[in-house]
């Protein structure tokens, strides 16, 4: 589960630092662009620790403070 807003921002965030489009961000992360619009729209509540991984790594930034750890 992640924090929505601040998560979204957060990748949104930094994608725009980087000048990628969200399909240029979707293509690097390799993940669908579909995914990269609804998270920073703030309409996807979840992503997996892999789908997480992918886009820290690829967008260069630390997510995991906006991940609920699940109980």
């Amino acid at each position: 589960m992640v924090r929505t807003k601040k998560f979204s921002e957060a990748v949104s965030a930094a994608r725009c630092a980087k000048w990628w489009t969200q399909v240029e961000c979707a293509r690097r992360c390799r993940v669908s662009s579909r995914l990269i619009s609804g998270i920073e729209r703030g309409e996807v509540e979840s992503v997996t620790r892999l789908t997480a991984s992918k886009l820290e790594r690829a967008l260069g930034v630390d997510l995991s403070s906006y991940i609920k750890k699940s109980a």
